[in-house]
This record gives structure tokens, sequence and C-alpha cells, in this order.
């Protein structure tokens, strides 16, 4: 009996139509992909992202426009004779303000709503009275506490005045404790200087949360003549400060003993300064049209930096400050070693690529000069020990090293060009925040 092929052609057995398009086998169609060959060819194919961005489709709002909504928005008309109360409630104790400040305390205002407004009145309409005032917005993305110091040294006369050792920033921070020294502790008795009055908004910023910044506000806080006025918004701010920081008393000097004490502190006295007035200038430095990181804080400019060879991930400023708390004091110094050395190979090249991604790694130091310099500096006497000072820095994309052609390979890694995939003013920072 002979059966006609083509009537059987419906009962021959083919591979499930599954869209994917896979490699046939031997040429044989009928063979079956499993779900694993299936989740493999799925695995092989390159992810695309794309392009389109939700902050594209906001409109992009002006200062004066973000502002005139803060206003005009129907939670703040609603509540506006409660807010005003309440301002008006604080501002009624500004008279005992100005009094705890002259029985030698500095003053911490914490609450929810902006205190930008009222600790500048407090400072215009009391403070102004009495001294001098320096104003300083922590609450800036590049604020630093050299940016403080130099506001301070605006004062005429700081300047002129020689700095003794230690000499930086250092020495800048004690000629400024000694120019507003009692006059009784000075040379020249006769010579009575106004005392200062430092308004700090958000002292918990991160270019004054590392201990360098912070033994630096403290020195400032313990001189009787110097009274410091803050702010702060975070909630986990208090945690900067040891019960010692917090209740230590202001110097004293005598007659007879007029050498610097060894103690400093804060001396706070905390005030509740709920205002509920809108973080409108705090917030302009913010994109909040983004997701925050998981360190909680909103993106902001300069936080996040691709880094060559790692598919775009870069690493934040508070990543890098947090590996850095986490390892051993000679892996600290072995990073300060060469952030030193790719800010002065940025200074030659004049300045050019230092905040480039693609060209960060021209600043590069050659991985046997660091062993060379390791050595000289006692941290690891062998390759070995480079390599695990600097582990854990590879492992959190803080390092980064790519093999470069022409270099002699005498070893493992010895070839590779080492840097830190920051740009300079962040590396700044945290080099300055290390004070190692």
């Amino acid at each position: 009996m002979e059966v006609d092929n083509e009537d059987l052609s419906p009962l021959k057995a083919g591979p499930k139509k599954t869209g994917l398009n896979l490699p046939e086998v031997g040429g044989e169609s009928a063979i079956r992909h499993t779900a694993s060959d299936v989740y493999f060819h799925l695995a092989s194919r390159p992810s695309k992202t794309s392009d389109n961005v939700f902050s594209a489709l906001l409109p992009h709002l002006t200062a004066e426009e973000c502002a005139a909504l803060v206003r005009n928005s129907p939670a703040t008309r609603k509540h506006k004779e409660r807010i005003a109360a309440l301002r008006k409630e604080i501002e009624l104790q500004f008279p005992q303000f100005g009094f705890e400040l002259s029985q030698g305390f500095n003053l911490l205002f914490y609450g929810y709503g902006s205190k930008r407004t009222l600790l500048n009145d407090f400072a215009r309409l009391v403070c102004a009275k009495h001294g001098h005032i320096v104003i300083v917005n922590g609450f800036f993305p590049s604020f630093s506490l050299r940016e403080l110091v130099e506001s301070i040294e605006k004062i005429p006369g700081i300047a002129s005045q020689p700095i003794s050792l230690p000499s930086g920033i250092d020495g800048q921070v004690r000629r400024i404790y000694d120019y507003f020294l009692p006059p009784e502790t000075r040379s020249r008795a006769k010579s009575s200087r106004r005392p200062l009055f430092l308004i700090v908004h958000n002292i918990e910023s991160p270019g004054l949360r590392n201990s360098r910044a912070q033994a630096c506000l403290s020195l400032l806080a313990s001189n009787p003549r110097i009274h410091v006025v803050a702010s702060i918004d975070n909630v986990y701010a208090p945690l900067m400060w040891t019960t010692h920081d917090i209740l230590n008393r202001k110097h004293e000097y005598h007659e007879t003993d007029q050498s610097l004490p060894s103690t400093r502190g804060f001396q706070w006295l905390w005030h509740p300064a709920t205002t509920f007035e809108p973080y409108d200038i705090e917030l302009s430095f913010r994109d909040l049209s983004v997701l925050p990181k998981s360190g909680g804080s909103g993106r902001t400019a300069g936080d996040d930096l691709a880094a060559p060879g790692r598919g775009g991930s870069g690493i934040s400023e508070t990543a890098a400050k947090q590996v850095l708390a986490s390892v051993t004091q000679k892996a600290k110094r072995l990073f300060v070693v060469l952030g030193r050395q790719q800010l002065a190979a940025w200074v030659e090249q004049g300045g050019a690529g230092g905040n480039s991604v693609e060209d960060l790694h021209t600043l590069g130091m050659a991985h046997n000069l660091l062993s060379i310099k390791a050595r000289d500096e006692f941290l690891a006497t062998s390759d070995v020990g480079l390599r695990g000072l600097l582990q854990e820095f590879r492992d959190h994309g803080l390092v980064l090293s790519a093999s470069v052609a022409g270099v002699p390979q005498e070893g493992r890694g010895a070839g590779d060009v080492l840097w830190i995939p920051l740009p300079k003013d962040i590396l700044t920072r945290i080099l300055e925040g290390l004070a190692i």
C-alpha cells in the first residue's frame, strides 16, 4: 500500500514556535530546545537600556518659578497663619538665645522645616550688635572646611597674622582661634576685639562631617569669644559627637596659665525650631526627578562618576568614605599616596582632564612606581603586600587599573596603571578628611 508523503506532513514533529530564532542543531528542525537552551540563549543577548529618562519629560523651572509655586501651594496658604504664629513664638526667644551665648554656650537648632531664614534673622537682629557675623551654608554640595575658614579670614586683621605650626588649614584654624582670644591672653591687652558669631546652616553636611572638620570646629567652638549657632536636619546628626564633645565647656584662661587647653567640645544647648517652612534653597541643588540612592540622599552634581572599565558604574563620595572607614591605617596611607600623586598629575597637565571620566586614567600611577613609594613609606615590603592593601579598594571600585602597552611586565600587575575614579574636588575633600 502506497502512502503519499504529502498527506503526513501535518504529522511531522517540529520545534515549538518560540519566536527566539534559536539555532538549529545539525540542521534538523525536529529537535526541540529545552528550557535551559532558551534561558542561556536569552542570557547571551546584550542588554539594551533605553535613553528615555523621566527627567526629560518634566518642565524645567527657574528658581523664581519654583519659589513662587511653593509660596502659593494650597498647603502653604491653608496653614499660613499657623506657620507665622509658630515663627513668631520662636522669635520671642531671641533675647534668651543671646543670653545663653553670652554665658559660654553654643546653640544647636533642630526640627522639621527650613531654619535658614530664622537663623539669619537671629544673626541680623541680635548677634550683629555684639560682634562679627559669618554665615556659611553647609547644604551646598561642594561646601568644605576650607571654604568655612576662608569666609572667617575675610574679617579684617586675621589674614595679616602669622600662621603658627602646624601649617595648612590646621594652622589657619589655630590662627583664627588665637586672634579671637580674650585681651588678657595677648601681649597687647588694651586691644579689644569684637567676638565672632559663626552661623552654620546644616553642620552635619558631608563637607563638615569628617573627623578633621569636626576637630577644627570644636577648637573654634571652645574659644570663649567665638559663638557657634548651627542647625541640623538629619535625624542621625547627634551621632557625630560623643558625650564629651557635647558637654565640654569653653576654654578658660588665667594669668598664671595661658597655654592652650587640651580639651575641645561644643557645649551645645539644644533648641527645637520646627518652622514647617519649605526647604526651597536647601533642595535647589538636588535633582529631584530621580530616585535617591541607597544612602538616602538625592543625586547631586559630582556624586556620580562612571568609571572606565566598570560598565558605567561609579562610586559616590559617601561610598568612598565608607570604604576608607573600614580599611586599615596602612591602606588609608596608601590611598593618600595614590591620591596625592593623581592630584599632582592633574596640576602638571594644567588642570585638563581632571574631571573627565575618559581621561582619569591618564592621571594614574604605574604599579611599579606605587610599589617603590609603598616601600619608602614602610607600607608594603613586597608586591604581595601591596596587592593585599589594594584589594579592598579594587573590590569596591575605589581604585581601578588598566594594562598599558609598552610597560615591562615584571610581575603580576607590574605593568598596570592605577587611578582613583573620583573628580578632583571630591578627591581633594576626601584626602583633607583623612588628615594623614
